[in-house]
């Protein structure tokens, strides 16, 4: 390193150990950066291992405005133009980044939900964490709703990845069919009639639903149909009305 830095005629100087003192602009921006990281991750609520991202995100931004030094901006100082802010967008808000129609199959969705982690590096675009993939990609197609957070959907689809649904007790059993089978007889189909049930078990039917009488011939068939009484055993039902 030393002589590279001879042939280019740099001096090499060094700061003395455990004497942050001497190196001050440094270590006074890196505490600076860090404050403003902990202020991206907490108001996005984005985990702390996307500190990188956070860091990334804070001097993209901070390049980009005036200090009380000067009234142009790093950014305008090192390129000699303007920037523009007109793209900036709140760190860690809610992103559906469109998917090329290259690698979409024909059935999946033209966009995905992300997370807004920044700013791409060599092209123009931003960086954004795809929700159900796990994945950073940089892409410039893309949306924000700047009003609401990634991270509270990313909750949303893990709970929904986890399977945890509350299923009553079902036992294949005689009982628990007869019970389903009366369910279904109890059921009501409409026909035209002038005809009153005399019996003292009918169900209580509505004035508007007076044309409706029991089934009196049925065909059972253990077949995908409609879910009964909450259980995982799906029923379906052939009834023939009266003449």
């Amino acid at each position: 390193m030393d002589n590279f830095l001879t042939e280019l005629g740099i001096k090499h100087e060094v700061t003395n150990s455990y004497t942050p003192e001497m190196n001050g602009v440094a270590e006074r921006f890196n505490l600076t950066a860090l404050d403003g990281i902990k202020t991206l991750l907490k108001s996005s609520e984005v985990p702390h291992k996307f500190w990188g991202e956070a860091l990334l995100c804070f001097t993209y931004a901070w390049n980009r405005i005036c200090h009380k030094d000067s009234n142009k901006t790093p950014f305008e100082k090192y390129s000699g133009r303007k920037p523009s802010v007109l793209h900036l967008k709140p760190f860690g808000c809610l992103a559906y980044a469109g998917v090329p129609k290259q690698i979409r199959k024909k059935f999946d969705m033209r966009v995905k939900m992300g997370i807004m982690m920044g700013y791409a590096q060599r092209t123009k675009g931003y960086r954004i964490w795809l929700i159900d993939k796990n994945k950073l990609v940089e892409t410039i197609n893309v949306r924000f709703d700047e009003n609401k957070m990634g991270i509270n959907f990313r909750q949303k689809v893990n709970s929904n990845l986890g399977y945890n649904l509350n299923l009553p007790d079902y036992y294949d059993d005689e009982d628990d069919f007869d019970r389903v089978k009366y369910s279904l007889t109890s059921r009501l189909v409409s026909k035209t009639s002038t005809e009153t049930p005399s019996t003292s078990e009918k169900p209580d039917v509505s004035s508007d639903n007076h044309s409706l009488i029991p089934c009196t011939e049925v065909k059972w068939i253990r077949n995908i149909g409609r879910k009964v009484t909450g259980s995982n055993v799906y029923y379906s039902i052939e009834g023939k009305q009266p003449d």
